[in-house]
């Protein structure tokens, strides 16, 4: 019983004058919906990963009991507010008629399982906690300490790299290229972002996502970010990913900023949106960015293999982010990211950059990104189904 009074306090508080349809059953709008998953469930979580970033939230803390004596005052103000004489009859009776409709749409919600994020992560900007359903790292990618070379020159002996992440993010894979590329070696820590290790929420309290890089205790957080510590911070070790040319680095940083800002989320909307027409607006916004990114790829190449031109930089590493996922879309769902026709230039970028042997190094298993990647699909499916139904309410 307490429940249900729980949340009837917390829906009619957000709520607080209900709709005249109510009487004839009225409609929970998308925005209702999401309100409540996390007093029910973790809400869904965002691509991945990281990614994302800015929305992320916490499980709300356990709620202290309901005096007895609060119930009535419940009642009486859950429609309007204070009632009195006849006027907090009628407020008991629309109490009763929310109290169906949250048990109604709280079964609709209960029935769409929650299947793991990917964290489409991290560095998300708008990325929120995945379900508690989370398959644990596959073993090839769940080793403590990664298997490539010492420490290159420049990195010093005493320097001590520490990855926090989960496999299946974009967001920590950017991470996992540059310091594949600078040939740094680094223990590598799968985290459970359902419970969040201490060293994590230490180490990123603001944000309380992945990926953090820990160098010698102190962390690093943000994808982008990490990619220009560490190639600032370890200047002789491998390549040299940012450009030397103040000039040139701008315009490196301005479009690394476009693939993170207009790029990395209408990519993970358009087969994540929970309608059609979200999904759809969301190709839109994506095919235009890709438009845009072959352009910037055929100035900033002038004709060579990469972004960095003869060799993989700062721009490789950062749109590079999403070639596991692009790899794995392909059978997902029949198309190619970079398609040979539309985007010709990114489409043989690609091809060259997963190549590399320091992307290969770290690349995850397509097999599991595609296994993990209909786990996600399905859970979408069925939350787009049970807002459905609960709109036709």
């Amino acid at each position: 019983m307490y429940v249900w009074i729980r949340l009837l306090n917390i829906f009619t508080s957000c709520c607080p004058d209900p709709p005249p349809a109510a009487a004839t059953g009225s409609t929970l709008g998308r925005h209702q919906i999401h309100s409540w998953l996390p007093l029910t469930l973790p809400p869904p979580p965002n691509l991945l990963w990281e990614g994302g970033e800015k929305g992320q939230r916490e499980p709300p803390p356990p709620d202290p009991p309901v005096a007895a004596a609060d119930v009535a005052t419940t009642a009486g103000s859950a429609v309007g507010g204070k009632r009195e004489g006849t006027e907090g009859a009628a407020a008991a009776g629309s109490a009763r008629s929310l109290h169906h409709r949250c048990r109604i749409h709280l079964r609709l919600l209960i029935t769409a399982p929650l299947a793991p994020d990917l964290p489409c992560e991290g560095d998300e900007r708008e990325r929120r906690e995945p379900p508690p359903l989370d398959p644990p790292a596959p073993a090839t990618t769940a080793a403590s300490t990664s298997a490539r070379s010492p420490m290159a020159a420049g990195g010093g002996g005493g320097d001590e790299l520490k990855l926090l992440g989960l496999w299946a993010s974009p967001y920590v894979l950017r991470a996992k290229f540059v310091l594949s590329f600078k040939g740094l070696s680094y223990e590598n820590v799968e985290e459970d972002l359902h419970n969040k290790s201490e060293l994590l929420l230490s180490s990123n309290p603001v944000h309380k996502k992945v990926p953090v890089l820990i160098h010698n205790g102190k962390p690093i957080c943000e994808s982008q970010i990490i990619v220009e510590y560490v190639d600032e911070a370890f200047p002789d070790a491998g390549v040299s990913l940012l450009p030397s040319d103040p000039y040139d680095r701008a315009v490196a940083r301005f479009w690394a900023a476009y693939i993170n800002d207009k790029f990395m989320p209408a990519w993970q909307k358009a087969s994540l949106g929970l309608t059609e027409e979200e999904k759809a607006e969301a190709v839109k916004q994506m095919l235009a960015a890709i438009e845009n990114l072959e352009t910037a790829f055929k100035e900033l190449s002038k004709g060579k293999p990469f972004f960095g031109e003869d060799t993989a930089g700062y721009l490789d590493v950062t749109l590079g982010a999403v070639v596991g996922w692009a790899r794995a879309g392909e059978v997902l769902f029949g198309r190619k990211l970079f398609d040979a026709t539309r985007s010709p230039l990114l489409a043989a970028w690609m091809e060259r950059f997963v190549a590399l042997d320091a992307v290969k190094a770290v690349l995850p298993d397509n097999a599991e990104l595609i296994e993990y990647g209909k786990m996600r699909m399905a859970h979408y499916a069925k939350l787009a189904a049970a807002l459905a139904a609960a709109n036709k309410k």
